[in-house]
């Protein structure tokens, strides 16, 4: 079993407070969350110019371990990196799915659809 050092558990538990606020806001607003809201950190990922040095780079290849990863991925984020999503949502699971083929494969219009396709998922089925 792979234990945890205190600077997850705390950066964990501060992004878990952090989307239990965007959360508490919104519904009391009646506001969408965005992406950037439910996984800000893939959020700045995706967004990452897809230059030729870029996809050639160590750091590519690092985010695409991650977003293979049922507890790194985008999806992952927002069930605050945790795989329960596999079981509780088969749409999510879907859609995480998506997102890592269209990452590996460079397919920026794709992920840009999937994105939409989770948060319209997320505000209607999550929140």
């Amino acid at each position: 079993m792979i234990q945890k050092n205190n600077k997850e558990i705390i950066y964990e538990h501060n992004i878990q407070e952090q989307f239990h606020k965007l959360r508490y806001r919104n519904q009391q607003q009646k506001q969408p969350l965005s992406l950037s809201d439910i996984s800000p950190i893939w959020t700045a990922r995706l967004k990452e110019k897809q230059t030729f040095l870029f996809l050639i780079s160590l750091t590519r290849l690092l985010w695409l371990f991650e977003i293979i990863h049922p507890k790194k991925c985008v999806v992952a984020e927002a069930y605050v990196f945790s795989s329960s999503y596999t079981n509780k949502c088969n749409q999510c699971a879907r859609i995480g799915n998506k997102f890592s083929f269209y990452f590996a494969m460079c397919l920026s219009k794709k992920i840009e659809e999937n994105q939409n396709r989770f948060i319209k998922h997320w505000n209607e089925k999550h929140l």
